[in-house]
């Protein structure tokens, strides 16, 4: 078996590095689907993001399968995020993604 990607704590450093040095973001709202795979992944950005102290204005998560990202959109535009980073599965982070459109 071979393994597609970097473990989260790897990732989690190259996201929050990413954010902060490309992006220049200060204010990342993180939004992570309450799985082991996305909780894992935004928890291990967010302390690398603090690391480098960068404190997230947001840190929610949705439920897979959810479909109404209403709620959430209104939580995120009240932050006023630079950056929005999800850490899940594909099918929520497209229609999230599309909600916030």
């Amino acid at each position: 078996m071979f393994r597609m990607c970097g473990r989260d704590d790897q990732q989690g450093v190259i996201a929050a590095s990413y954010i902060i040095d490309k992006l220049k973001a200060t204010k990342v709202a993180i939004i992570h689907d309450k799985d082991t795979y996305g909780q894992g992944l935004v928890d291990a950005t967010k302390a690398a993001l603090n690391k480098a102290g960068v404190k997230e204005v947001m840190y929610e998560g949705l439920s897979r399968g959810e479909k109404d990202f209403n709620a959430l959109v209104t939580k995120i535009r009240s932050v006023d995020p630079q950056v929005v980073y999800f850490g899940g599965c594909h099918p929520e982070a497209g229609a999230a993604g599309a909600a916030n459109a």
